[in-house]
């Protein structure tokens, strides 16, 4: 376990996630690109429709839902009050996700292997239906045209 998190009681760190989820609105309705995403607001943290509320990783079945609400509510808030592009911001948020999967005895590079098959379809997704008010900037500052333009597209496709 990590220093920071050796600290905190396991009864501590579910409250304080409980308390940071409950802020937001969470929707799992949309082709998200990157898995997961957040409204421009931050308000809502968008789940890509065909990601499971949990995986198994090894013979231990893990919530995955709270790793990516996290990820999300840190990357925008660091992006948001400190001007921070998403490229630091989105490492940043990285490491609450892991610090996440010590809290739940699972390693960070088991996660990421079983995360792993998620991200490639989502890769290889043809985006049907996306939110009217997803941030753009990830895309935007990863240079990532292709996935702007599936958004774009789809976007297009559901007012024509």
């Amino acid at each position: 376990m990590s220093s920071v998190m050796k600290d905190f009681k396991d009864k501590d760190i579910i409250k304080a996630i409980q308390e940071l989820i409950s802020a937001v609105t969470v929707c799992c309705d949309y082709d998200i690109p990157y898995l997961a995403g957040y409204s421009i607001d931050g308000s809502t943290i968008y789940i890509d429709r065909h990601v499971p509320e949990e995986i198994k990783i090894g013979s231990k079945k893990i919530a995955i839902f709270d790793k990516l609400i996290m990820h999300e509510m840190v990357e925008k808030a660091i992006e948001d009050k400190y001007h921070i592009g998403y490229i630091f911001s989105h490492q940043i948020a990285l490491r609450a996700e892991a610090a996440l999967c010590e809290a739940d005895g699972v390693e960070w590079s088991d996660y990421e292997d079983a995360m792993e098959v998620y991200i490639k379809k989502a890769d290889k997704e043809q985006l049907k239906i996306v939110p009217d008010d997803l941030d753009l900037k990830p895309y935007e500052d990863e240079d990532d045209y292709e996935n702007l333009k599936k958004i774009f597209n789809a976007e297009q496709n559901k007012e024509g």
